[in-house]
């Protein structure tokens, strides 16, 4: 009965199927529709067929039902025929490759089917009917292995059905067909022979899994899965480590590099994880989560290697050649796997687990997708890096835009009358005398003067570029110079300046009066950091084709919030400090072709170092 049962509910249900399909296609199946239960009317015929199994339980299945075998055989081939033209119809309606495929096989598998129906029963083939009986009980599985193939390769019916339940339905259909077709053939050639075929498919079945890789990784999964829970603690812990990276997106390169690396290797309980970033024309950064020692050189040629065989992760089992697995013992790695994501270049080495299974299929793939993760989280600082940058040069080229206008509307306004008030308070100074009493209020006049006069220039200085056609013929002889012009100001604030020069008479490539007015301004912030009674020292020396000049003040240092804008336009810590000094200085250096750099520490003292190309 549930022969029947079955045989007659296939076509009823391939039927149902293909109505629906040509009504919703593979979309998620709609409301229910009371048409398609005639299709099951058939199954009344179930009914005397139950009665005729009654009457006669252990007679022929084929000669009990013989009055509908035609019948059905008729109503089985116009259902497979039609719904084969619906499939080369539908065919035509859909874009995506996997649906036309599927629809064409589907065709093809029903055309074939109803062919060997219909020769089976409609014609007599003497000596070959058995195997054409063999062929048709076969066949019914040829539709039901294509869809499950399209199932399980393009997750069909993704939404109908959960793919574990397919999985379980391919395994049973299997094992039934391995029961009804295999198994009596086995049966019956081993009471003939004599041999337990039983044996036989166990070593085949063992022998595929071994030879096959896919099968064999497959089943050491599902083992691990079944034997403990150490793959799930591996993949929560995996998840939680890349929620963990979003959170620390922020971090410098090499302070991620060093939490990454200490916190992959308690995920995956590795006996260490070592690190390598390897930045353009910049040293590599490296970080270990235990104390051994793989030299970077060693980490290069995996690199390289991994390079060459185009792989992304590599273990030991899976080692292209005997140089590799070498290379793999002496860094005692048991996995290596390489960062490419977004021109980030780096490589990851795990340790090897001596007593311990190696790590599987499954957390490779999530180490790699980790470390992929990695390298796009430290892209994306520094795309934001740069843009934060671009936000800040176009802040400052806004700033000096605005600056450009006031410096021209300060040199034909402000200017002119300072030189005409300078120049009354002076006269009117000299004829008062020194017994005047309006003595200090004229001198008082003429400091401010003096000071407007500077921030005047300074502002000024915006505009005007150094020459390049110039040249300095002395380094020594412009600080020399400086320190003499500046000495009275130390002497009256008790400012002890000292000098420390190589007597070599170096040449830049520079305007002087540009090299004069950079030193002049390192030199007067240095002695106004230092106080009273402070230390400013000057150091200058030749370091191959560059010439260093060092400023060095034993005041109170610089503080960390200013430290990042020191060398910005309007960045000041003096009350009456336009915050240009350092920003001039800074460019000047930069058109004279060398660098400025600042150390300091609080309560230390500060240190300014510029290094001026040499001319040849």
């Amino acid at each position: 009965m549930a022969t029947a049962a079955g045989l007659v509910l296939m076509p009823s249900a391939l039927l149902h199927g293909i109505m629906r399909y040509w009504r919703t296609g593979f979309d998620l199946p709609s409301a229910s529709r009371r048409r398609y239960f005639f299709v099951y009317l058939p199954l009344v015929v179930l009914l005397p067929v139950a009665g005729w199994f009654w009457n006669d339980p252990a007679g022929s299945f084929m000669k009990v039902v013989s009055p509908l075998v035609l019948p059905f055989v008729v109503w089985m081939v116009a259902v497979n025929l039609g719904s084969a033209i619906a499939m080369l119809i539908l065919r035509r309606r859909f874009q995506q490759s996997e649906y036309r495929k599927f629809c064409l096989s589907m065709a093809i598998v029903l055309f074939v089917l109803s062919t060997l129906l219909t020769i089976t029963f409609g014609f007599s083939w003497p000596g070959g009917q058995k195997y054409l009986t063999v062929a048709v009980t076969i066949a019914p599985l040829m539709p039901a292995l294509v869809f499950a193939v399209f199932v399980v390769r393009y997750n069909f019916m993704r939404f109908m059905l959960e793919q574990t339940m397919v999985y379980a339905a391919i395994v049973a259909g299997v094992l039934l067909f391995h029961r009804l077709v295999v198994g009596d053939m086995t049966d019956a050639l081993g009471r003939r022979y004599g041999v337990d075929f039983g044996v036989i498919e166990g070593l085949l079945i063992c022998a595929l899994v071994l030879v096959y890789r896919p099968l064999r990784e497959r089943t050491s999964e599902a083992l691990r899965y079944l034997m403990g829970s150490r793959v799930d603690d591996v993949r929560l812990r995996t998840r939680q480590l890349a929620v963990e990276l979003s959170r620390h997106a922020e971090d410098p390169p090499q302070q991620l590099l060093d939490w990454f690396v200490h916190s992959a290797a308690h995920a995956l309980a590795a006996p260490f994880v070592a690190g390598w970033l390897f930045p353009e024309d910049q040293p590599p950064r490296l970080s270990v989560s235990e104390s051994v020692e793989i030299p970077d050189s060693a980490a290069r040629e995996l690199l390289r290697r991994l390079e060459a065989h185009e792989l992304q992760a590599c273990n030991r089992r899976a080692s292209p050649n005997a140089a590799f697995l070498d290379l793999l013992k002496d860094c005692d790695a048991g996995l290596a796997v390489r960062l490419t994501a977004h021109q980030q270049k780096g490589l990851f080495l795990f340790g090897h687990r001596r007593f311990r299974p190696g790590l599987g299929e499954e957390e490779t793939n999530g180490i790699v997708l980790l470390i992929e993760q990695f390298g796009v989280t430290l892209h994306n600082r520094e795309l934001r890096h740069q843009a934060l940058d671009a936000e800040r040069r176009a802040l400052q080229n806004e700033k000096l835009s605005t600056m450009g206008l006031v410096a021209s509307c300060l040199a034909h306004e402000v200017k002119n009358p300072l030189s005409s008030i300078k120049t009354i308070a002076t006269v009117m100074s000299e004829q008062l005398g020194p017994e005047s009493s309006h003595r200090d209020d004229l001198r008082l006049v003429l400091g401010e003067v003096e000071r407007l006069t500077v921030c005047t220039n300074q502002l000024l200085g915006f505009a005007r570029p150094a020459d390049p056609e110039q040249q300095c013929h002395s380094l020594t002889d412009v600080l020399e110079a400086t320190v003499r012009f500046l000495s009275h100001v130390a002497k009256q604030h008790s400012v002890e300046i000292h000098t420390q020069f190589d007597g070599e008479r170096v040449s830049l490539p520079a305007d002087e009066n540009a090299v004069r007015e950079i030193a002049f301004n390192i030199l007067r912030n240095s002695m106004e950091a230092a106080g009273e009674g402070g230390r400013v020292d000057v150091a200058c020396h030749r370091n191959g084709r560059t010439a260093v000049a060092t400023f060095t003040d034993n005041g109170p240092g610089i503080a960390p919030e200013i430290q990042d804008t020191l060398f910005e336009p309007f960045a000041t810590t003096k009350g009456q400090g336009t915050g240009l000094g350092l920003y001039i200085v800074r460019r000047r250096v930069q058109e004279l072709g060398g660098e400025i750099r600042c150390q300091t520490a609080a309560g230390k003292g500060t240190t300014f170092t510029i290094e001026f190309p040499v001319a040849e």
